[in-house]
């Protein structure tokens, strides 16, 4: 998603530099920060992922002890 934001984005501010080419530092300045933007983005994403996996894992783990721990119980009885 955020991909296609920073390309519609960017389309945007080639076009606007295509209409005003004399203002080319302008126009370097906006696909700069388009480019940290996106970057900053991906970075969070990837971040955010690594985190979800890590509590999945954590929670994965819990069930299948839980798990473990109630058929003990029964197999007990």
């Amino acid at each position: 998603m955020e991909l296609i934001f920073s390309a519609i984005l960017g389309g945007l501010i080639v076009l606007i530099g295509m209409k005003f080419s004399q203002k080319k530092s302008i126009l370097k300045l906006l696909l700069r920060i388009v480019l940290l933007i996106k970057d900053y983005t991906l970075s969070v994403l990837a971040e955010s992922y690594e985190k979800f996996k890590d509590v999945l894992a954590e929670s994965k783990a819990e069930y299948e002890a839980e798990k473990r721990a109630e058929k003990q119980i029964h197999t007990d009885e």
